[in-house]
Parts: structure tokens; sequence; C-alpha cells
């Protein structure tokens, strides 16, 4: 029983003494490769022992390196020299009518395709740089196309110009016949989401009657009795008077001009040079000439005109009195006058 204790003992160290003689340990690791699939399983070598290395997947040796060490006679490996770079795959693949966008074109990365503006890309829209090179396939760029416009009732719905389709940037123009007149958008314009840019057209019959010419007014063009949509009327006022709105106005599709004709005041444009804040009460009873401000509210009560002073900046004209009656109407805002016979509006006016 001593015998084979002592036996065991020397055994081991003689396996020691061999070890230490010059056996080497695990080779070191590669970054992104390893061992060949001879050397994986193996714990120790012998001295002079060569082993080899491999990249993973999608990587290969860097040009100039080596890809094997040997066990030195002092128990260590000679110096790792090889490096795994990632491989490169090269041009993703070119797109007519578009692009494609890569931060790197090796292993692990990823190209998007784009297309240029007036097309939609078809299949997936990006590749990615696989072990084997690029996968799935170049995607296709497609022009954009727009439906055709809907017909309109008593228009003239339009035809592509050039081709089956409307393509992107394409314009669509309408027109009504006989006496309907065109309401909304005279042209539409193809986008690059494949819509129209506007809303359809309609046609329809406009007939605005001409409203009554401005007291101490004049029409400088639009003398016809009977408008269409679209047709205008020019006012000014006679010698003396100034004119209070819009000198033109529109006939709409509702059958009605709008603004409301302008107002002829008697008096004379003052220029302002400074302005000052007033109150209707503070200007009971006072000839307010030579007081110069910024806005005006006209209001309408049965259809005569009043002036309404607010507490804020206002022209006025040379030689107006303010009434130390009530003003015929009392607001504090606007955007609240109401009832059947109360119209009003704001004016904005700019005197030079």
């Amino acid at each position: 029983m001593v015998g084979t204790g002592h036996a065991l003992l020397f055994g081991l160290m003689l396996a020691a003494a061999r070890t230490a003689a010059g056996n080497c340990g695990r080779p070191p690791n590669l970054k992104n490769g390893s061992l060949k699939d001879a050397f994986i399983s193996v714990s120790t070598f012998p001295p002079n022992t060569r082993v080899g290395y491999t990249c993973y997947p999608g990587y290969h040796f860097k040009e100039g390196s080596s890809s094997f060490i040997t066990c030195r006679a002092d128990s260590t490996w000679s110096t790792l020299q090889a490096t795994c770079l990632p491989k490169s795959c090269g041009n993703p693949g070119d797109i007519q009518d578009g692009y494609y966008e890569a931060d790197d074109v090796t292993f692990g990365y990823k190209a998007t395709f784009y297309c240029n503006r007036g097309y939609k890309i078809i299949g997936r829209p990006y590749r990615l740089c696989a072990a084997d090179g690029w996968d799935g396939k170049v995607p296709t760029c497609e022009g954009v196309k727009c439906p055709d416009p809907p017909m309109i009732s008593h228009g003239v719905t339009p035809v592509p110009s050039h081709g089956e389709f409307w393509a992107y940037g394409m314009v669509a123009k309408f027109s009504c016949k006989a006496d309907f007149s065109l309401i909304g958008a005279r042209t539409l314009v193809c986008t690059e989401t494949g819509r129209w840019d506007k809303k359809n057209p309609t046609c329809k019959i406009v007939r605005c009657n001409r409203p009554a010419t401005p007291e101490n007014g004049r029409t400088l063009s639009g003398l016809g009795s009977v408008f269409k949509f679209g047709d205008t009327i020019i006012y000014a006022c006679n010698p003396g008077y100034v004119l209070v709105g819009e000198s033109t106005v529109y006939c709409t599709e509702n059958n009605k001009f709008q603004p409301l004709p302008p107002l002829c005041l008697n008096g004379t444009p003052v220029t302002p040079t400074t302005v000052t804040t007033l109150s209707a009460a503070s200007l009971a009873g006072r000839n307010v000439g030579q007081q110069y401000g910024l806005l005006i509210i006209l209001v309408f009560k049965n259809s005569q005109p009043a002036l309404w002073i607010p507490d804020a900046p206002f022209p006025l004209f040379h030689g107006r009195n303010v009434s130390e009656k009530p003003l015929p109407v009392s607001v504090t805002d606007c955007t609240k006058i109401s009832g059947e016979d109360v119209q009003g509006r704001m004016e904005k006016m700019n005197f030079q």
C-alpha cells in the first residue's frame, strides 16, 4: 500500500517536470476569430507545436498578419499577430431615379435606398451586408401617379397632355361650360405624395345684382347691372368726401358682393402725428377734429351709419362732432354685435 502511494506521487512529479520542460497551456483568444477546430479541445501543447486560427464568418485576416502561433521551449506562446477585419460587401447596387446611403459597406452595416422626388420606392428599402455579401435585392423607384380628376358637372375635365396618366408635377386645368362659373382652383398640381394639391373645383351659375352706389360716391369700373363670379366694382368718393372701407368689391359664389360697398364720409383725412387714447365719455360734446388714431368701427342700425368710438386709438376727421346723446349702438366688442337690425364691421384705415 505504501509502495503504491509512492508510485503515484512519483508519477505526478514526473508529469510536472515534463510540463515545466516546455509544454504550453491554452493559446490566447483572437477577437472576431477562434482556434481551428483541431485545437479547440486540446488543453496542453508540447514545445514547437504550431496552432492556427480562423476568423468568424463575415471577417477576414488583415493583409500581412499571421494566423499561426508556436509553443516555445519556455512554455510560452509566440506573439499573436493575427487581426480579423470585417469583410467589405462593396457597392450595394445602383438604383435608377434614386440613391442609397450607408455609414459603411462592411459586414454588419446597412445600406438604405431612397427615391428622387416624384418617385416612390418599390420593394424593401434596405440591404444588409452579410457574411456572403449583400442580402436581398436592390429596390426600384416608380414614378408617382395621381388619380384622374373626377368629372365636374357643367365643366370640362382635363386629360393628361402627354401619356396615359397624371405624373408628378403635371398640371390639370379646369373650365366650365356656357354661363357657368368656376368655383375653386382653376389648376391642380400632382404632388409627390400622389395626391392633388387642392380640392376639385365646381361649376355654378353665379349672378350678383349691382349694389347701391355709395352716397356721395361714384363707380369707376363695373358698370353693368348683373355680374358673374369674380367680377368687380371699383368705387371712389366725390371731392370733399373720404372713402371708408374697401374701394373694390367682388361678386362671390353666394351671389352677393363682398365686402360691403364703402362709405363716403364728409371730411378731410388728416395725417396723424400723435396717437391719443380717448374714451367715448371724455369726447362727448367736444370737437375732436384734431385727435388722431388708428381704428374706427362703423356700426349700422336700421341701415343708418353711426360712429362708435372705442376705448382705443381711432381715426377721426376734421369738423366731426361727437354728440352728447348716447350713441345709437353701445357695444364693448365688435364681435358681439348682433340683432336682426344691427350689422357692423371693423375697418382698419391707413392715412397718408
